[in-house]
């Protein structure tokens, strides 16, 4: 592998670890929000988003989200760039899945339905396995 080619496998390959270290923070982050946020018993979308931006796991939830789409997508196009087969693969599911995952995050808050829930914690899944498999299969030689 050529030293250029080399040099930008290696960038890729630190970028999806971030992405992947991020995302299991994020998974942190939710699972605390999960079990120790209580929302108030109301039916106001107005206020349960106001509540949310008060708790400080449920905000940072909700900024690390954010982060992780913009750095997925940032992935995304350094592998589409680069002509990175693999990274391309893995960052356009991982994207998806991100993607997939804020909806069931914009849609829980202000409904408070556990639907909601369970599709963000799928679209966790695959977002995390598609940066997994990104990572293992890329070519980065020592």
């Amino acid at each position: 592998m050529a030293k250029n080619a080399q040099a930008i496998q290696h960038q890729l390959k630190v970028h999806g670890m971030t992405l992947i270290l991020g995302l299991v923070v994020e998974y942190l982050l939710g699972m605390f929000s999960n079990l120790y946020v209580q929302f108030p018993n109301t039916n106001n979308p107005g206020q349960l988003w106001q509540f949310a931006w008060t708790q400080d796991s449920e905000a940072s939830h909700i900024v690390l989200g954010m982060l992780l789409f913009l750095g997925t997508l940032a992935l995304l196009v350094r592998a589409l760039f680069f002509k990175d087969r693999t990274w391309t693969i893995a960052a356009g599911i991982g994207l998806a899945g991100i993607l997939v995952a804020m909806y069931g995050g914009v849609s829980f808050i202000p409904t408070q339905n556990d639907p909601y829930s369970l599709i963000m914690s799928i679209a966790f899944i695959v977002a995390l396995l598609a940066l997994v498999w990104g990572y293992y299969s890329s070519k980065e030689q020592s």
